[in-house]
């Protein structure tokens, strides 16, 4: 059997796309990688739409941008894209 596939290169990343989870909100917020990093935009602790928390919560209680980790690998990765690239497979439904 065959699987369709889904591949991207990281270098062709461009929009990060974060969706609130809280049931009866699903906000979405795109924002440019390089965004995700610059304080005012991300990290946002808690959803604009219903105010629940939206980043990763650390021991001490406070919540933090997890977002930004993923957006600096992105950004780091498209640095080297002349030496490596990078490639993203989402495997798709089975094939007939």
């Amino acid at each position: 059997m065959s699987r369709k596939l889904l591949a991207f290169l990281v270098s062709e990343l461009s929009i990060v796309r974060i969706i609130c989870q809280t049931e009866g909100c699903g906000l979405v917020i795109e924002l440019p990688v390089a965004e995700c990093l610059q304080s005012g935009n991300l990290p946002m602790t808690t959803c604009p739409k219903c105010c629940k928390p939206i980043g990763a919560s650390t021991p001490d209680g406070t919540v933090q941008n997890a977002v930004a980790p993923l957006a600096k690998a992105i950004l780091d990765l498209q640095k080297i894209e002349k030496r490596v690239q990078v490639e993203l497979v989402l495997p798709g439904d089975e094939a007939p």
